[in-house]
């Protein structure tokens, strides 16, 4: 995984609020074997403070969104797909 890429997992809640909040860049959301991608903005991430909750699947961050792309396509062989609300 590229060193831009932050990684956060079940029990990270506040440090993934917490990058989200303070960066503007994109979050790579895995679901079903496939991975969507969105704005760090974007609504899809049902960021309400102190009530969030990470689940199994992690959530991958970075600044730049070719290195998120570059991970799914690595990942899975498959473009990630982009959110249609945020891109």
């Amino acid at each position: 995984m590229s060193a831009e890429i932050q990684m956060f997992s079940k029990g990270d809640d506040a440090a993934y609020e917490e990058w989200v909040r303070r960066n503007i860049g994109y979050v790579l959301v895995e679901r079903s074997g496939s991975f969507m991608l969105h704005q760090s903005r974007c609504g899809h991430l049902d960021l309400t403070p102190g009530q969030f909750t990470l689940t199994t699947n992690p959530r991958r961050c970075a600044r730049k969104r070719k290195a998120l792309t570059d991970f799914a396509e690595q990942a899975t062989g498959e473009s990630a797909a982009l959110c249609q609300s945020c891109m």
